[in-house]
C-alpha cells in the first residue's frame, strides 16, 4: 500500500502515484540545466519587456496610424515656417526634440509614450520627403532616426525609428531619383541592412555588454526591411557578369554579399558558442555545407537571408526569429517559382541541387550527433 505521501525511501514518487505538478521553479531549474550542458542558450539579457510580442505591435501600429493624422498638420507647420531649408530643418528638429523628451519621461506609461513615437514617426516621414531632392538629405531622416532610438526606451519606438533609419540608407543609396531606380537597387539595399541586421543580432547576445538587448528592434526593423526588399530584387540572375541584358554589373556583387550571409552567421555563431557548443570538426563541416550552397544564394538571394536568421534564431534561441525565417523561406520559394523571367529548368536545377546539398548535410550531422552522444 503506497503511504500518505506516496513516496518511496528514496523520495522518489512511488509507483501508481499521481503526477507531480511542473512549477516555474521546476521549469527554470531545467533550463538551467540545458543551458550548462550546451542544449539551450538564453539571449544575453534575459530580462522580459513589461508587454508581450504582440502588445508591441500593436502599440507599433497604433503609432503608425497616429503618426498619419498628426503628418497633414505637421507639414502645414513646417511649410509655414518659410520655403528655406533651414526652416524645414528646425521644424524637423522640434518635432524630434518634442518626440524624445516625451518618450523619455514616459517611464513607462503607455500614453505619453505612444504620443512621443507617433510624433517622431511623423517627424521622420518629413524629414525624408525633405531628403528626397538634396545629395546629402539622408542625413538629416538618419540623425533623427538614430537621436531617437537612443532616446526614446520603448520597444515599438525603437522598432519605427529603426524603420526609419533603413528608410535614410534607402535615400542614401538610391540618390535624387528612389523611384525610377527601385528595382535595380533594391537588392543592394537588402544585402546591406542584411549585414547590419546580422551584426546587431550578433551584438545583442554578446556576453558581458549590459545594453545588448536594447539592438533587438533595430534588427526586427532592418530584417523586416531586407525581407521585404529582396522580394522586390527581380533581375535575373547569369554567370556572364550581367544580370539582365541591360542590367548592371554590381547586381552580382549584391547577390554575392547576400549569399555569403549564412556562411558569416554561423562563423560569428561559433565564435560565440558557450561551453558544450558545436566543436571544431562539426562547426567546419556546416560552413562547407554553406559554402556550397553559395551560389543557390546567388540565383535566389532572399533563401540565404532566411536561411541566416534560422541560424541566429537558433543560436540565440529565439523562437520568433525562427518563425519568421521558416515563413520567409516558403515565401520567397513561393516568389522564386513564379519568377517568370528565369527558366523553369533553370529554377528546378538550383533548387534540386540545393535538395540534394542539403539532404547529404542532415546525414552527415544525424552521424555526427550520434558519435557524439
Amino acid at each position: 500500500m503506497i503511504g500518505p505521501d506516496d513516496t518511496t525511501r528514496s523520495g522518489a514518487p512511488a509507483m501508481g502515484a499521481p503526477p507531480t505538478p511542473v512549477s516555474v521553479g521546476d521549469a527554470a531549474a531545467l533550463r538551467e540545466a540545458l543551458a550548462a550542458q550546451g542544449l539551450w542558450h538564453a539571449p544575453a539579457d534575459t530580462r522580459r519587456v513589461a508587454a508581450p510580442w504582440y502588445v508591441t505591435l500593436l502599440q507599433a501600429g497604433g503609432a503608425w496610424m497616429a503618426a498619419l493624422f498628426l503628418l497633414p498638420a505637421l507639414a502645414w507647420f513646417v511649410f509655414a515656417l518659410g520655403d528655406t531649408r533651414n526652416a524645414a530643418v528646425a521644424g524637423v528638429s522640434g518635432f524630434a526634440l518634442l518626440a524624445g523628451i516625451l518618450g523619455r519621461a514616459a517611464r513607462g506609461r503607455v500614453f505619453p509614450s505612444q504620443i512621443g513615437a507617433a510624433l517622431g514617426l511623423a517627424a521622420g516621414i518629413l524629414a525624408l520627403g525633405w531628403a528626397l531632392d538634396r545629395s546629402f538629405g539622408w542625413l538629416l531622416p538618419l540623425a533623427v532616426g538614430v537621436g531617437l532610438y537612443v532616446v526614446a526606451p520603448a520597444v515599438s519606438s525603437r522598432f519605427l525609428n529603426g524603420l526609419t533609419i533603413a528608410a535614410a540608407c534607402y535615400v542614401m543609396m538610391l540618390g535624387d531619383d528612389p523611384y525610377t531606380h527601385l528595382l535595380a537597387g533594391s537588392l543592394r539595399l537588402a544585402a546591406l541592412l542584411g549585414w547590419l541586421a546580422l551584426a546587431a543580432w550578433l551584438l545583442s547576445a554578446w556576453r558581458g555588454w549590459r545594453h545588448g538587448e536594447s539592438l533587438v528592434p533595430l534588427a526586427w526593423a532592418f530584417l523586416l526591411a531586407a525581407g521585404v526588399l529582396v522580394m522586390l530584387g527581380v533581375a535575373p540572375f547569369s554567370w556572364t557578369g550581367v544580370a539582365a541584358l541591360d542590367g548592371p554589373r554590381y547586381w552580382q556583387v549584391d547577390r554575392l554579399a547576400c549569399a555569403l550571409l549564412p556562411l558569416a552567421s554561423w562563423g560569428m555563431t561559433c565564435l560565440q558558442a558557450r561551453p558544450g557548443g558545436p566543436g571544431p570538426g562539426l562547426a567546419l563541416g556546416v560552413a562547407a555545407g554553406l559554402l556550397v550552397l553559395v551560389p543557390l544564394g546567388q540565383a535566389a538571394p532572399g533563401l540565404p537571408l532566411a536561411l541566416t536568421w534560422l541560424i541566429v534564431g537558433f543560436a540565440q534561441s529565439r523562437l520568433g526569429l525562427m518563425g519568421i525565417a521558416a515563413l520567409g523561406v516558403i515565401g520567397y520559394l513561393g516568389r522564386y517559382y513564379y519568377q517568370l523571367d528565369t527558366p523553369l529548368l533553370h529554377k528546378a536545377a538550383w533548387l534540386g541541387a540545393a535538395g540534394l546539398v542539403l539532404a547529404v548535410a542532415a546525414l552527415v550531422l544525424a552521424q555526427a550527433m550520434r558519435r557524439r552522444a
